[in-house]
């Protein structure tokens, strides 16, 4: 019985020791535990009053669009209490360019809901710090007109903010 004990001991002290130190973590993520897969559902408000909460987190956020920078890069109100000096910025990875380099720039355009301001989307992606510098490097931005950003200038307002890297984006109320 005596030794049932122990292995159940050392057994929970190697997973909370494994859970712990996860490899690949985002900075401000340590000593979170989430289930591989799982993705928590947030509000921006949620998001902008606690970012280091939802970092390296797969994130679900329904929210106004703002400011449409462009065709994959657009800024979220929070909800109730609409302040335009707190938003949400959103990145969609899958941008005109990758498409086009696949040969289906005029099908996947299609298929992609009509993104304007003022329209309600849900998007989900992983929440990060945004560091222009990073993000350029990890998503080979050569060029933020690729993505239909006309002044990236606008882009340093949100230097070490949350930012929300969308896989996926769809339109409400449609």
């Amino acid at each position: 019985m005596k030794s049932g004990f122990v292995v159940a001991v050392a057994l929970a002290v190697t997973l909370s020791a494994g859970l712990a130190a996860r490899p690949g973590a985002q900075p401000g993520t340590e000593g979170q535990v989430g289930t591989a897969g799982a993705v928590s559902t947030a509000t921006v408000t949620d998001i902008l009053s606690s970012p280091e909460r939802y970092y390296g987190q797969t994130v679900m956020v329904s929210g106004e669009v703002s400011k449409l920078r462009g065709k994959r890069v657009f800024t979220l109100l929070p909800e109730k209490t609409p302040d335009r000096n707190a938003e949400l910025l959103v990145l969609w990875k899958k941008d005109a360019s990758d498409s086009r380099k696949q040969g289906q720039y005029g099908q996947a355009m299609a298929q992609e809901p009509m993104i304007t301001e003022n329209s309600t989307v849900q998007a989900t992606g992983t929440l990060r710090r945004f560091v222009k510098a990073d993000i350029e490097r990890e998503y080979r931005i050569e060029n933020w007109a690729d993505w239909g950003v006309t002044d990236h200038n606008w882009l340093e307002a949100f230097h070490n903010k949350p930012v929300l890297i969308a896989d996926k984006v769809t339109r409400r109320g449609e």
